[in-house]
């Protein structure tokens, strides 16, 4: 229903607290009979109107078979008595009360009939129990008490305002319905009928329909704080569900990480031990040999502190209880600060950094060890992914979409990105098509820590690229 994927959104939106109170307040506005949202009322409608036919369908289903039975049984014992089987009450048992009663039932497969289902309900019933008071009127002789003549359509209005899922207008109509079939039937075959007993009769079925009309409010109420229920156990399982989900999406994620590490790990250990091992047994080496080992040495240890790196930065972006520190960071120093580490690895590919800045001495709110780690991950993987002697460009300027925010970005000359790998581009432990051009490692979680850390600083994060011709990663930030 519509109404349930609104309030799922709203609930993601919330929280527990937040969530509960939106129910209770829906629990008050079910004691009113009508909720103020639109599709929330119209899902309990459709709700109740589903339920309603099925349990009307199942209750005339019963009274027709017990009906047919009834009369198939007596219609059995009339004809061993030699009984004329054209009798009044014959007639009115199977000419008009089962007619009545299968077309009411009838009426309920038919579209005109599930959208008007209590109009159904209070016309058919009207005249099948009207019908059910007249072959006892057909029955009395002088003498008999009136009163049994009443009671009978008022005990099986009753029990038909119980047993069907009924509404106060429809219990009104049905009321008044059985009250002039039953009188007027009464009157035809009653002698000596007088107004005294006509207006007692008004008034008893009066009092009777008011408790029925007051049973269906409160079955209405009911009805609906019992949808509210239903509802808000569908939203919390429907919750629980994706959380699962979620939970064992996150385990597999971690699962082929760790897959991953521990095979990028095994090379450069199986590197360090060799070369250890060479330094060890070699007992005729020259120094420039045992510097060349120990530089391999160097660099495999350096390929494992990158992973362990990136491992312990995403534990610590899943800690919830670390919000950054928020403060006033001048861009040109942090991006100074950046672009002066990362040259050294640009000149040892050849590459060039280019720093353009549209914002002289801009300062934005950001944490800055956060911004720190977030424009060097992105010069980090634009060397990466940049092919030798080719240059990059670190840009500063106000945000094309917010004037209140500046935008930094970082331009490559890389391979660039396809529009199928934009779709997973932020997402952890993801890896694209491209490879590193100078035989570096990556494991795929820097895109997805930089996106975690722009956002929890209030800021933007985007790429913009086309195959063959390079990528622009930028973030936006919001400036003081």
């Amino acid at each position: 229903m519509s109404c349930i994927n609104i309030l799922l959104a709203r609930c993601r939106r919330m929280d527990d607290v937040r969530a509960a109170v939106e129910f209770d307040r829906l629990i008050e506005e079910a004691r009113s009979l009508r909720f103020s949202e639109p599709e929330v009322e119209a899902a309990y409608q459709e709700d109740r109107t589903e339920r309603g036919l099925s349990r009307t369908r199942r209750v005339l289903g019963i009274l027709l078979v017990m009906l047919a039975g009834i009369g198939a049984l007596l219609g059995v014992v009339a004809v061993i008595r030699g009984v004329d089987l054209s009798q009044r009450w014959l007639v009115f048992r199977f000419g008009v009360l089962a007619p009545a009663m299968a077309a009411t039932l009838l009426f309920t497969w038919t579209g005109w009939g599930r959208k008007h289902l209590q109009m159904v309900l209070g016309i058919g019933l009207a005249v099948a129990v009207g019908a059910f008071s007249i072959e006892w009127a057909v029955e009395w002789r002088p003498g008999m008490p009136l009163r049994g003549l009443w009671m009978i359509p008022l005990l099986t209005l009753w029990g038909c305002a119980m047993a069907l899922p009924m509404s106060a207008r429809a219990v009104v109509t049905m009321t008044l319905g059985v009250f002039v079939i039953s009188t007027v039937g009464i009157a035809i075959y009653v002698q000596g009928l007088t107004t005294f007993a006509i207006g007692t009769a008004l008034f008893v079925f009066c009092a009777v329909g008011y408790g029925i009309v007051l049973f269906a409010r409160w079955r209405e109420i009911d009805g609906r704080e019992a949808f509210v229920s239903r509802m808000e156990n569908r939203i919390l399982t429907e919750e629980l569900r994706k959380r699962n989900e979620s939970l064992v999406q996150v385990s597999k994620l971690r699962d082929a990480f760790v897959e991953g590490v521990l095979h990028d790990i095994r090379s450069p250990l199986t590197v360090i031990f060799m070369s250890s091992s060479t330094l060890r047994d070699a007992r005729e080496m020259s120094d420039a040999g045992r510097t060349e080992l120990a530089d391999v040495i160097v660099q495999a240890g350096k390929h494992i502190d990158t992973f362990v790196n990136r491992f312990l930065e995403q534990r610590s972006l899943d800690r919830a209880d670390m919000p950054p520190s928020m403060l006033d960071v001048d861009l040109d120093a942090a991006v100074d600060n950046v672009v002066t580490r990362a040259r050294m690895a640009a000149v040892a590919k050849g590459q060039q950094i280019n720093v353009e800045s549209f914002l002289p001495r801009a300062t934005v709110r950001a944490d800055e060890l956060l911004l720190d780690r977030v424009l060097s991950n992105l010069l980090d993987n634009a060397i990466k992914y940049s092919p030798m002697d080719s240059s990059i460009t670190l840009r500063v300027a106000e945000d094309p979409d917010a004037s209140d925010r500046a935008r930094l970005s970082v331009t490559d000359q890389g391979p660039g990105i396809s529009a199928a790998e934009m779709e997973r581009l932020f997402q952890p432990y993801s890896r694209l098509g491209a490879k590193p051009t100078g035989g570096e490692h990556s494991v795929g979680l820097g895109l997805s820590l930089v996106k975690g850390w722009i956002e929890s600083m209030g800021g933007r994060v985007g790429c913009e690229s086309e195959p063959g011709r390079g990528a622009t990663f930028w973030i936006a930030l919001p400036r003081k």
